[in-house]
């Protein structure tokens, strides 16, 4: 399993970075001039991330979706964007389609012991009529998620292609069955309401002008992904792995946000814990998805969807 290591690269001084902040910050600690103005270049740097944080296109979304969210019942005046700054370095985002799942539980356990949280996007049929378990299981499952911090995104209720792509009012059936589970996820959890969608696989080759005319201002948005396990098909970690690191090769530089799409299969959830390590390897910090700090990801590069 060499190519665990492959990036081994990228990974810097991580101690000695460490050392030698805390000596410059007891050098600085005694120069109190200094100090103020260091403090005063930080106010004006934190104002000036604010700034830009508050002119996000998430502000652009719930001004233009406040008539969805008032039908909803949230009141206009809760309208208010909570501004989170960003966490530094680089991000990498693990996203599991197609739960509630026998296995979620399983890779919720996982994701505890190492502290981390992810993204879930969830299909509606998945939680009211699951083969493999009953409706009250899957709700536990889908409050537990959200108990633990992770964020719930939405798959759709059906995930059938003829339905959401290919008949006559394709882009019509899309846009409410994601509105359905946005609702059914509310009434599960009892709080969140999810704007986030991620399109059965994926907007390109999938969404037609009138899907991106419908979805384009309909308070939602859409999140695809950069990084492509191929999970579903994969016979082994190593092709899991051998992928990822094909995916990051594609690249000049490893990217700030690495998308990681999964599912909630066997093979995925062995591979998981190599995942993880070989992240934090590169001293990728682990994220779940956040609202107020959304970055556009869609395979058709179009802001409006």
């Amino acid at each position: 399993m060499q190519v665990y290591k492959k990036l081994n690269f990228y990974k810097n001084g991580r101690g000695k970075f460490v050392f030698s902040f805390l000596l410059l910050f007891i050098f600085l600690s005694g120069c109190t001039s200094l100090n103020r103005q260091i403090e005063s270049s930080l106010d004006s740097s934190l104002e000036s991330s604010l700034d830009s944080l508050i002119e996000n296109p998430i502000e652009n979304l719930i001004e233009s979706s406040i008539e969805f969210r008032a039908e909803a019942g949230i009141p206009h005046e809760e309208e208010e964007i909570a501004v989170s700054l960003p966490v530094p370095g680089r991000h990498v985002y693990l996203t599991f389609d197609d739960g509630p799942s026998p296995n979620t539980n399983r890779i919720l356990d996982l994701l505890a012991r190492y502290g981390i949280r992810a993204t879930f996007f969830l299909v509606g049929d998945h939680i009211l009529d699951n083969e493999f378990m009953s409706y009250e299981d899957a709700e536990r499952i889908v409050q537990r998620i959200h108990r633990e911090g992770h964020y719930i995104g939405l798959h759709s209720m059906s995930h059938v292609i003829a339905r959401l792509y290919q008949s006559q009012n394709a882009a019509e059936n899309f846009y409410n069955e994601m509105r359905e589970l946005h609702e059914l996820i509310y009434e599960i959890t009892g709080e969140q309401r999810s704007f986030l969608y991620r399109a059965p696989y994926g907007t390109r080759g999938m969404f037609t002008r009138e899907h991106i005319r419908v979805m384009s201002g309909s308070g939602f948005l859409a999140w695809d992904w950069n990084i492509d396990t191929e999970d579903w098909r994969a016979r082994s970690v190593d092709a899991i792995m051998e992928k990822i690191a094909e995916d990051l090769d594609a690249y000049d530089s490893l990217p700030q946000n690495a998308v990681i799409l999964l599912h909630e299969r066997n093979i995925t959830l062995e591979a998981l814990p190599f995942i993880i390590e070989y992240f934090l390897e590169m001293d990728y910090v682990f994220m779940h998805y956040v609202p107020e700090n959304h970055f556009m990801l869609n395979l058709l590069h179009n802001p409006g969807i």
